[in-house]
């Protein structure tokens, strides 16, 4: 639960700077510009924190089998 925590919080605050810099380099003028940036950005962001939760799963599943192995032996 703390890894799911520790994640999301860093996932928010990776969104805030993709989006502030995404916004300098687009040179964003309108308000289509800026909802053009927000959904890339976001696109990004499901991609990144879906990555990072199956890296965790996966985590979770080679510890839980390492604990086994060593309790079983």
């Amino acid at each position: 639960m703390f890894w799911v925590l520790l994640v999301a919080s860093v996932s928010v605050a990776f969104f805030a700077l993709t989006v502030l810099v995404a916004l300098i380099v687009l040179d964003v003028q309108t308000v289509s510009d800026v909802i053009i940036a927000l959904i890339a950005v976001t696109i990004v962001e499901v991609i990144v924190v879906d990555v990072v939760v199956e890296v965790d799963d996966a985590a979770e599943v080679v510890i839980a089998e390492e604990v086994a192995s060593f309790t079983f032996q």
